[in-house]
């Protein structure tokens, strides 16, 4: 591992499935062995909290649980690094009833590549409420830098009639801008930290 570099990170994808905590400390131990100095948490909607508490033990991690996770990786000196997708891969909270509602794609519809809710409407003003919440809730057990957001694959962007209707005085590229530089100053601001996002 070249010392040099400044970040020097892996990642673990717990969205997909999630893992047990031997699982989980083992791949710390390893990150740590071979001089990583970072995890990003790939999770999506794999935490619950006050807002979002409908998935069960066995689907999600609760709060103290990641607590635990952030306190081991730090012990291990790897900085951790929460990934909650707030444009695409939604599909934890938004094939929820609860939350449907905040998708780009409504329940009798289907999009340009998918039937599948899987992008949140970034139109929706329950769309930012909701993250922004959930968001506040897991910074909160990750006292790194670093927030990422995700903002890959957001396929069906502009497909919904709000969107059509934003569209009207905007281009898709300009809808996702401003969805994406709210966040932007919402990380600054609120949560004091830096936004990562996917290249």
């Amino acid at each position: 591992m070249n010392q040099k570099l400044k970040i020097r990170g892996v990642q673990l994808d717990l969205a997909r499935q999630k893992e047990d905590h031997n699982t989980v400390f083992s791949f710390i131990d390893l990150a740590a062995k071979h001089q990583f100095n970072m995890l990003v948490l790939y999770l999506e909607g794999r935490i619950k909290t006050k807002s979002f508490s409908c998935l069960s033990d066995s689907e999600a991690y609760t709060m103290e649980e990641i607590r635990k996770i952030v306190e081991y990786a730090t012990a291990k000196n790897l900085e951790t690094v929460p990934v909650v997708s707030v444009l695409g891969h939604g599909e934890w909270f938004l094939d929820q009833a609860e939350f449907s509602s905040l998708a780009e794609i409504d329940a009798e519809g289907s999009g340009r590549l998918s039937e599948r809710r899987m992008m949140f409407c970034p139109s929706n003003p329950g769309t930012f409420e909701f993250l922004s919440r959930y968001v506040q809730e897991v910074a909160d057990l990750f006292p790194g830098r670093y927030f990422h957001f995700g903002f890959d694959e957001f396929w069906e962007l502009g497909w919904c009639s709000r969107c059509q209707v934003a569209g009207k005085n905007k281009k898709r590229g300009q809808l996702f801008m401003d969805y994406l530089k709210r966040f932007y100053a919402f990380c600054r601001d609120e949560l004091q930290k830096e936004m990562m996002i996917w290249d």
